[in-house]
């Protein structure tokens, strides 16, 4: 069975969520284009990752509110836009994993 079976899932508006998140001391993370390279990221223990829409990127709420703002740089040479949410969410929690 796959990990959806096991996860807890929640329905909540953004602004609901961010404040829970902060109210248990984790410290959130944006995945944005503009952020820091995610090698050079820490990742405290308790720590929350936001990802945004593929077409729109992430809310405004979430922009004001999250303490760092993470990116995959890309190859060199590379003209690549984005990526689909899914794998730059695969991608930045490996990173997390292992930092």
């Amino acid at each position: 069975m796959g990990a959806m079976a096991r996860m807890p899932v929640v329905l909540m508006p953004e602004e609901a969520l961010s404040q829970q998140l902060t109210a248990e001391g984790r410290t959130l993370f944006l995945a944005d284009m503009g952020g820091k390279p995610v090698e050079q990221m820490p990742w405290p223990e308790r720590s929350a990752l936001v990802m945004g829409n593929e077409g729109a990127g992430p809310s405004e709420h979430w922009k004001t509110v999250t303490d760092q703002v993470v990116s995959i740089r890309r190859a060199k040479g590379r003209q690549t836009e984005s990526l689909n949410v899914a794998m730059a969410g695969g991608i930045l929690m490996q990173a997390w994993h292992i930092a």
